[in-house]
C-alpha cells in the first residue's frame, strides 16, 4: 500500500498496551503507518466526570477525531478494558458514523501469532466476496474450488471467520458488501438473466459508491446487463464473459490480472 491507505488508527484501552504494542509493531514492520496514542492524561478523573458531549469538544478528542478522519483503516482493539473505555466507545461511534471508513476488528484474547494472521489477511490479502443469485450456485461452486487454489485470493463464504454464522441471507450480503469496502476487498458479482432485481438494485447502488473495486463475471451478454443495471457502463472494462468455454481456473486467473492492474493503476507502478 502507499499513501494514506497504509495509514492506521489504533483503538485501544491503555489497559491493553502491551498487547497493543505488538499489532503496532507488527504494522510497522510491515510497513504500515499506525498511530496510537496512549497518553496518560486520557485516565484523568477529570474527563470521567464530563458529560459526552463535553468529552467530544475537549482539544484532546479534537485531536483524536483529526487523527482517525486521516487514516484510512480504524483498527479496534476488543477486550473487557475497551469496552469500558469512554474514549473508545466514542472513538468507534465516531466512526460509524464516516460509511467509506475500513474499520477492523481483532480480538485482544487471541493469541499472538492468531492476531498477527488476520491483520495479514485483511491486510496484505485480497478478500473476495461472490455474489451470486440461487440459480448460479453450481457456477459459483466450481469457481470457488478454483479460488481455493490461490493463496492470494480470499473467498469470503458464510462458513469463514469473516461473518457471523447466519442463515439469514441479507445478513450474508449485508456482510459481504462490508468485506468490498475494506482495503483488499474485492466484488465479485455474478450477472445473468436469473439475478432477481432485488440483487440487481443493489449492485447497481453498490457500484455507485466509492473506492469501489469490482470484476463482474457476464454469464449473459453485456447489454443485457446494462438495461438492469446501468452502472455496469462505469465498470465494463473489468468484466469477464463467462458465456462461452473459458475454464474456472481461467477465470481465477483474469480475476488476479484485473486486481493487479487495479494495483498498479492506484500507485502509479504501471506507468
Amino acid at each position: 500500500m502507499t499513501g494514506n491507505n497504509n495509514m492506521i488508527f489504533i483503538s485501544h484501552s491503555s489497559k491493553d498496551i502491551q498487547k497493543v504494542r505488538l499489532i503496532r509493531n507488527y504494522l510497522e514492520d510491515h510497513g504500515y503507518d499506525p498511530i496510537l496514542l496512549h497518553l496518560g492524561c486520557m485516565d484523568s478523573p477529570d474527563y470521567g466526570d464530563m458529560s459526552e458531549e463535553e468529552l467530544l469538544d475537549t482539544a484532546l478528542f479534537h485531536l483524536i477525531k483529526e487523527e482517525i478522519q486521516a487514516r484510512h483503516l480504524f483498527l479496534y482493539c476488543d477486550s473487557a478494558a475497551s469496552k469500558q473505555s469512554r474514549f473508545v466507545l466514542l472513538e468507534r461511534k465516531l466512526v460509524e458514523e464516516q460509511k467509506e471508513k475500513a474499520i477492523l476488528r481483532i480480538d485482544l484474547q487471541k493469541e499472538e501469532d492468531a492476531i498477527q494472521k488476520t491483520l495479514h489477511r485483511f491486510l496484505d490479502g485480497n478478500s473476495l466476496f461472490l455474489h451470486y443469485s440461487a440459480a448460479d450456485r453450481e457456477f459459483a461452486d466450481i469457481l470457488k474450488q478454483a479460488f481455493a487454489s490461490y493463496d492470494d485470493l480470499y473467498l469470503f463464504t458464510p462458513g469463514n471467520h469473516t461473518v457471523r454464522y447466519s442463515r439469514d441471507i441479507h445478513s450474508v450480503i449485508e456482510n459481504g458488501m462490508r468485506i468490498t469496502r475494506e482495503p483488499g476487498g474485492w466484488y465479485i458479482p455474478v450477472l445473468s438473466e436469473a439475478m432477481p432485481e432485488k440483487f440487481t438494485s443493489l449492485i447497481e447502488a453498490r457500484i455507485q459508491e466509492k473506492n469501489l473495486r469490482i470484476v463482474p463475471l457476464l454469464r449473459t451478454d453485456a447489454e443485457t446487463v446494462l438495461q438492469k443495471i446501468p452502472s455496469f457502463k462505469q465498470c465494463k472494462g473489468f468484466a469477464i464473459d463467462c458465456t462461452g468455454t473459458i475454464t474456472p481456473r481461467e477465470i481465477a486467473q483474469q480475476i488476479l490480472e484485473r486486481i493487479h492492474k487495479h494495483e498498479q493503476f492506484k500507485t502509479g507502478s504501471g506507468k
